[in-house]
C-alpha cells in the first residue's frame, strides 16, 4: 500500500488516504454499532422474557397452589398476544406438566421436558431462547414455568444492520472521495475530527460527545447525521436504561409487595384470635386461620380442609350459614356484622359476629367466599350481665332507704335513688317549675326530676355550698370523703343527722367524670347513741362502784383473815392471863403474913417454909416464860393490826384516785393488785408467779388499770378454784414493744370453751353461778378508754386462759368529733 501511495500525486494520495481512512473509520464505527445493537437486543430479549416468565409465574401461582389446571390453561392462552413465543409450559414441583401452550403453526415436535439444569435459568439455542423460572408462593417453590421464543427477529435485525452498514459505508466512501477531491483540506480535518469522535464513542461508550461541524456541505450533513445518530443512540440508551431501572424497580416493588402481602396473610392466619376462613363454591374450607382449629375441637389443619360447617355444627346453624354463602356466591353481595348463635354438636352454645364476602379470582369471577367470625360470647354474656346488673342497680336505687346519687364534674345530678328524690321533693316540692327556670325540660319522668340540677335547687345555699365544695375537691384531688357526719335543721325545727360518704366517679380509663355518694339517715342512731352514752356513763359509774365494792369485799376478806389471827392472839393472851402463876405470889404473901411473927423459924424449921425458896425460883422461871409468850402474842397482835391499817389505807387511796392521770411503774401496780388479793390467794391455796420481762413506766389512769387487774386476778382465782386442781397457779407476765405494754394474767383453771370466746366481754355474759356479767365488759370498756384493749385466749375447757391487758405507755388525748351543721 505504501509503495502504491508513494508514486501517487498528493491530491490522489490525500484522496485515497482520505477515502481509505474515512471508509475504514466508518466501517469500524458501523460494525461496532451493529455488534453493540445486536448484543443489546439479545440482552433486552433475555431480560424481557425473564420478566415475562416471572410475571407469568405469579399469575399461575394461585392456580398451581390450588391444583386448578383450568385456570392455568386459561392463563397460558394469554401468551398468544406475543408472536415471538413458540411454546410455554407449567410444571409442578415434582416436574409433572400441568398446562402447555404452542403457537399456531409451530412445530409439533416441541418437547416439554423438565429442565435438567438449574430451574431458574435461560438457554440460547440455534432456533430458540428457552426461559425457565421458579414459581414461588409464600417463599416456597411450588413449580416451574417454561417459555420458548424463536430467534427470527434477532436474525432479521442482524441482516438489516448488515445492509444498513454496507449502504452507509459505501455512501460515505463516495462522499468522502468526492469531497476529498474538491476540498481536501476542508474535508480532511472534519474527517479527523469525526474519526476522533467515533473513537471516543467506540472506546468510552460515551454517546454524549458530538462531532464538530465546520460547514453545511455533505460532510457537515454527515456530521449532523452522525451527531443525530449519536443523539438517538444516547436517547435510546437512556430510555433503555431508564426502562430497565424502572422495570427492575417495579419487579422489586411487586416482589416486595407480594412477599409482604403473603407474609401478612400468613401472620394474620397464624396469630389472629378471630376465625378467618376461605371456602370454595361448595362451602368447603380451603384456607383458614389457626384459631379455627380449637373452635372445631381439632388439632390438625388437614382435618378441617375440605370439610363444611355441616360436619361440625348442628343443622340449626349449618344450614343458615350454607344459605348465606350460596347467596353471596349468587349475588356477590357481602354480609356484614351478622350476629350468629352457634350450637355445637356437643351442646355448647357460642355467639359470633360474622362478616362474609365473595372471594374472586384474578378475572373477577367468584370462586367462593371468605369471612371473619369474631367470638363475642364473652361480650354477649357481659352484655347480659350488664343488663342484669343495671336492673339490679335500678332495683337497689328504687328500694334502698339511703340516699344514693351520681353527679357529673359540675355537681349536677345524673342518677339518684328514690329515697334521694323523695327527700328532695320534701325540700323542694316545685321541682318541675325549678327545672323550667333552669332551662331544663320539665316533662320528664319522676325518676329524672333531679337530673341536670344541683343541690342549690333543693337546699339552702349554705348547705349546698358545703356539698359543692366537697364534691369539687374530690373531682380535683380524687380523695374520697368517708363517713362524714352532717346535720341539717328541718322546717319543723328538728335536727336531722346523716352519715355521708362521697367518692370519685371514674370511667374505664380511670379519669374522674364526677362523684357518687351515699347518705344514710342516722337521726335515730344519733338519739340512740346519746342514750347509749348516758347508759355507758351510768354503767361505768356502776362498774366503778361495783369494782370498789369488789375491792371492799376483798379488803374485808383480807381484814377478816387478819382478824382471825388477832382473835387467836387475844385468846391466847387471855388464857395465859387466866391461868397465870401470879396467883401463887398472892398465896405466898398470905402464907408469909400468917407466919410473920416467926418468919425465920417458919422458913428454916417448917417443911412448907423450907420449900418456899425453891418454889420461888421455879415460879420466877414460869413467870418469865409467861411474859415472853404474852409479849410474842402481843407483837403478833400489833403486826396484824398494822396489816389491817395498810389494807384499808390502800383501798382508800385507790378509791379516791379515779380519773387522775399518773406516771407509775407497771410492776408496782401489779404488786398492789396482788397484795389486795393476797389473802384470797392464800385462803384458796393459789400460787402466784411473777414474770416481769419488761418493767416499763406508764402514764395512765392508775385507778382504771387497778380495777381491771384486780378483776382479772379475782376471775383467775375463781377459775383455778373451780377447776378442782391441787396445783393452782396464776402467772403474771409483763412485756413491752417500746410503744405499748402488755400485762398477761395466766391461769391453769377451768378454761373457756371456743363458743364463749367471742362473747366473753359482752355485757351480762357470765359462766359463774353468782356472777353479774359486767366485770369483764366494764374492764374492756375501761381498757378502750385508756387507749388500749383487753384480749382473751384459751385452748378450751380445762386448759386455762390468758387475759391480756394492752395499754399505751402514754395515754392518748381524745380526738374531737368532726361534724357539719
Amino acid at each position: 500500500m505504501k509503495r502504491f501511495l508513494r508514486n501517487l500525486p498528493i491530491r490522489h494520495k490525500l484522496m485515497v488516504l482520505t477515502v481509505a481512512i474515512s471508509g475504514v473509520a466508518l466501517l469500524l464505527a458501523c460494525a461496532a454499532f451493529a455488534i453493540f445493537e445486536q448484543a443489546a437486543f439479545r440482552r433486552s430479549m433475555a431480560r424481557d422474557f425473564a420478566i415475562l416468565a416471572d410475571m407469568f409465574g405469579d399469575n399461575v401461582a394461585a392456580g398451581l397452589a390450588f391444583n386448578d389446571p383450568t385456570t392455568i390453561e386459561q392463563t397460558l392462552k394469554t401468551l398468544r398476544a406475543n408472536q415471538r413465543i413458540v411454546a410455554a409450559c407449567v410444571y409442578d414441583k415434582e416436574g409433572a406438566v400441568i398446562g402447555t401452550y404452542r403457537r399456531s403453526g409451530a412445530a409439533a415436535g416441541v418437547e416439554f421436558a423438565f429442565p435438567t439444569v438449574q430451574p431458574t435459568a435461560q438457554r440460547w439455542g440455534p432456533e430458540r431462547l428457552d426461559t425457565f423460572q421458579d414459581i414461588t408462593l409464600a417463599g416456597e417453590v411450588i413449580g416451574v414455568v417454561y417459555i420458548g421464543a424463536d430467534l427470527g427477529e434477532l436474525r432479521e435485525r442482524a441482516w438489516r444492520y448488515a445492509g444498513i452498514v454496507s449502504l452507509l459505508l459505501a455512501g460515505c466512501s463516495l462522499v468522502a472521495l468526492w469531497l476529498s477531491a474538491r476540498f481536501q483540506r476542508i474535508i480532511s480535518q472534519p474527517i479527523v475530527d469525526l474519526a476522533q469522535t467515533v473513537a471516543a464513542v467506540t472506546t468510552g461508550k460515551n454517546y454524549a460527545v458530538r462531532a464538530h461541524k465546520e460547514s453545511d456541505d455533505e460532510l457537515g450533513r454527515l456530521i449532523d447525521g452522525f451527531n443525530e445518530m449519536l443523539t438517538q443512540i444516547q436517547a435510546r440508551d437512556n430510555a433503555l436504561q431508564s426502562a430497565h431501572d424502572h422495570l427492575e424497580q417495579r419487579v422489586k416493588d411487586r416482589t416486595a409487595r407480594l412477599a409482604e402481602t403473603s407474609g401478612l396473610l400468613e401472620a394474620m392466619l397464624e396469630n389472629s384470635p378471630d376465625l378467618i376462613y376461605f371456602k370454595d363454591r361448595a362451602s368447603r374450607f380451603v384456607r383458614f386461620s389457626k384459631a379455627c382449629l380449637p373452635n372445631f375441637g381439632l388439632t390438625d389443619a388437614e382435618m378441617l380442609r375440605g370439610k363444611s360447617d355441616a360436619d361440625f355444627y348442628t343443622a340449626e346453624h349449618a344450614q343458615p350459614a350454607l344459605a348465606d354463602e350460596q347467596e353471596i356466591i349468587r349475588t356477590g353481595v357481602p354480609i356484614v356484622a351478622k350476629l350468629e348463635k352457634e350450637t355445637f354438636s356437643d351442646g355448647r352454645v357460642a355467639w359470633a359476629l360474622t362478616t362474609k364476602m365473595p372471594w374472586r379470582d384474578g378475572t373477577g369471577a367468584i370462586v367462593g367466599t371468605f369471612g371473619i367470625s369474631k367470638d363475642v360470647t364473652a361480650l354477649k354474656e357481659t352484655e347480659d350481665k350488664l343488663a342484669y346488673e343495671r336492673d339490679q342497680l335500678r332495683a337497689l336505687l328504687d328500694s334502698v332507704p339511703d340516699s344514693i346519687y351520681f353527679k357529673d364534674t359540675q355537681s349536677r345530678f345524673v342518677l339518684v335513688s328514690r329515697s334521694k328524690l323523695q327527700s328532695a321533693l320534701v325540700h323542694a316540692p316545685d321541682l318541675r317549675a325549678r327545672r323550667a327556670d333552669a332551662g331544663l325540660p320539665a316533662d320528664v319522668p319522676e325518676a329524672e326530676l333531679l337530673t341536670g340540677l344541683t343541690d342549690f335547687a333543693t337546699h339552702q345555699d349554705a348547705a349546698a355550698r358545703l356539698a359543692f365544695e366537697d364534691e369539687q375537691r374530690i373531682v380535683r384531688t380524687g380523695e374520697a370523703i368517708i363517713g362524714k357526719l352532717e346535720n341539717q335543721i328541718l322546717r319543723d325545727g328538728m335536727v336531722q343527722w346523716s352519715l355521708t360518704s362521697k367518692m370519685p366517679w371514674r370511667d374505664r380509663a380511670g379519669k374522674i367524670i364526677g362523684t357518687f355518694g351515699i347518705s344514710k339517715d342516722i337521726t335515730d342512731l344519733k338519739d340512740a347513741e346519746e342514750k347509749l352514752a348516758q347508759l355507758h356513763r351510768q354503767l361505768l359509774e356502776t362498774s366503778r362502784k361495783a369494782g370498789m365494792a369488789e375491792v371492799a369485799t376483798g379488803v374485808l376478806h383480807n381484814v377478816g383473815n387478819v382478824l382471825n389471827s388477832v382473835n387467836v392472839s387475844a385468846t391466847l393472851v387471855s388464857d395465859q392471863v387466866r391461868h397465870s402463876k401470879t396467883v401463887s405470889i398472892a398465896k405466898l404473901a398470905a402464907l408469909f403474913d400468917q407466919h410473920k411473927a416467926d418468919l425465920a423459924g417458919f422458913l428454916t424449921t417448917d417443911p412448907r417454909g423450907q420449900m418456899i425458896p425453891g418454889y420461888l425460883g421455879t415460879l420466877g422461871e414460869l413467870l418469865l416464860a409467861e411474859q415472853a409468850e404474852m409479849l410474842k402474842e402481843l407483837a403478833h397482835l400489833r403486826k396484824n393490826v398494822e396489816h389491817i391499817k395498810e389494807i384499808v389505807a390502800m383501798q382508800q387511796s385507790y378509791a379516791s384516785a379515779s380519773g387522775v392521770i399518773e406516771t407509775v411503774s407497771v410492776p408496782d401496780m401489779v404488786e398492789d393488785a396482788l397484795r389486795i388479793n393476797s389473802g384470797s390467794f392464800a385462803r384458796h391455796s393459789v400460787d402466784v408467779f411473777r414474770d416481769y420481762q419488761a418493767r416499763p413506766v406508764v402514764t395512765t389512769d392508775k385507778h382504771k388499770v387497778m380495777q381491771i387487774l384486780i378483776n382479772l386476778l379475782r376471775n383467775a382465782k375463781y377459775a383455778c378454784d373451780e377447776s378442782g386442781r391441787t396445783d393452782k397457779v396464776i402467772t403474771v407476765r409483763s412485756t413491752s414493744d417500746g410503744q405499748r405494754v402488755r400485762i398477761a394474767i395466766i391461769d391453769n383453771g377451768v378454761g373457756i370453751p371456743a363458743e364463749n370466746l367471742t362473747r366473753i366481754f359482752s355485757h351480762g355474759f357470765t359462766t359463774r353461778k353468782h356472777g353479774h356479767g359486767f366485770g369483764l365488759h366494764s374492764g374492756a370498756l375501761a381498757a378502750k378508754e385508756l387507749g388500749g384493749a383487753l384480749h382473751v385466749q384459751s385452748e378450751g375447757a380445762g386448759k386455762g386462759a390468758v387475759f391480756t391487758l394492752e395499754i399505751p405507755l402514754a395515754m392518748p388525748q381524745p380526738a374531737p368529733r368532726n361534724t357539719m351543721a
